[in-house]
C-alpha cells in the first residue's frame, strides 16, 4: 500500500497521498514523527504584584532558534474522488486524512515591563525573561490539495487541549529587587497550516511543514519569590494568549 496518496500533514499530521495509477487507492495509517524550529509571541497583560502594585508585562518575542518543538502523530488516510494510486498526472484533493497529534513546545520569551503601570509616571525600565514549556494533544484535518508522482501538496488544521508551564523572572535594577515565579495554566489552542511530502518509497515519506498555532486565555497566578527570602502572594493577572509559528521536517510510516 502506497503512502502518499497526496496528504501531507503539518506539525506532526501530514495527509500524503503519493502517486496513483489505473488501481484505486487505498486507506491506510500512518505514523507521523517531527520537529523543528519555532519562534513565539505573546500577548501583553497586566500583573497584579500587590494590592498597591500592577506590572504591565509588554508583548514579548521568542526567534525563531530560541525555541524548538516536536510532534508525534496517527493518520488515516482516506482516498477522495476515485484516486488513484501511481498516477502520472496532477491529482486534485486525491484524499483527506483525520489526525490526532502530540505537540512540545518550548522557548524563552523576552520583553519590557512597566512597574507601577497603574501609577502615572516612568517605570518601564527593566525587563522580563519568560520561559515557556506547552503541551498540546491536536485533533487535526489534513486535507490534500494536490498530488503529482512522488509529491504532495497539503493544508491542515485543529483545535485540542494545551497545557502550559510559565517561568517568569521579572530582572530588577538598582532601585527595585529580582521578581520570579512558577505557574501552570491551560485552555485549548487552534492551528492552521500546510506543508509538502516526498514519498521516498512505498512506506515511508519526508515531510517539510509550516505550522501556526495560538493559545487562548492564559493566566499568570502564583505566590512570587523577591530573591531574598520572602514572597508577593495572590498574585494574579488578566487573560492572555499566546502564539508560535514553527518550520518541521520530519518522517511519516504508513502501515
Amino acid at each position: 500500500m502506497k503512502i502518499y496518496k497526496g496528504v501531507l500533514l503539518a506539525s506532526s499530521l501530514l495527509l500524503t497521498h503519493s502517486a496513483f495509477a489505473d488501481d484505486d487507492a487505498d486507506s491506510y495509517l500512518e505514523v507521523i514523527l517531527m520537529g523543528g524550529i519555532a519562534n513565539l509571541d505573546t500577548q501583553g497583560t497586566n500583573l497584579q504584584m500587590t494590592p498597591v502594585q500592577t506590572d504591565a508585562i509588554e508583548p514579548g518575542t521568542a526567534d525563531f532558534g530560541d525555541a524548538w518543538t516536536v510532534q508525534l502523530g496517527l493518520g488515516y488516510s482516506i482516498p477522495l474522488f476515485d484516486a488513484e494510486e501511481d498516477s502520472d498526472e496532477v491529482q486534485w484533493f486525491p484524499a483527506i486524512e483525520p489526525q490526532v497529534n502530540v505537540y512540545y513546545l518550548e522557548g524563552d520569551v523576552d520583553g519590557n515591563v512597566d512597574r507601577y503601570a497603574d501609577f502615572s509616571g516612568n517605570f518601564d525600565d527593566t525587563n522580563y525573561t519568560m520561559d515557556i514549556k506547552s503541551t498540546r494533544v491536536m485533533f487535526d484535518l489534513a486535507l490534500t490539495i494536490a498530488s503529482y508522482e512522488e509529491f504532495s501538496l497539503y493544508a491542515i488544521g485543529g483545535i485540542g487541549p494545551s497545557w502550559n508551564s510559565f517561568d517568569l523572572t521579572e530582572h530588577g535594577n538598582d532601585c527595585v529587587e529580582e521578581v520570579g515565579f512558577d505557574n501552570n495554566d491551560g485552555n485549548l489552542a487552534y492551528e492552521f497550516g500546510g506543508g509538502v511530502t516526498y514519498a521516498a518509497s512505498e512506506e515511508f515519506g519526508i515531510s517539510l511543514q509550516y505550522l501556526y498555532t495560538n493559545f487562548l486565555d492564559l493566566e499568570l497566578e502564583q505566590n512570587a519569590d523577591l530573591g531574598d527570602g520572602s514572597t508577593l502572594s495572590d498574585i494574579d493577572s488578566d487573560n492572555f494568549d499566546f502564539s508560535s509559528q514553527a518550520l518541521v521536517l520530519g518522517l511519516r510510516y504508513a502501515f
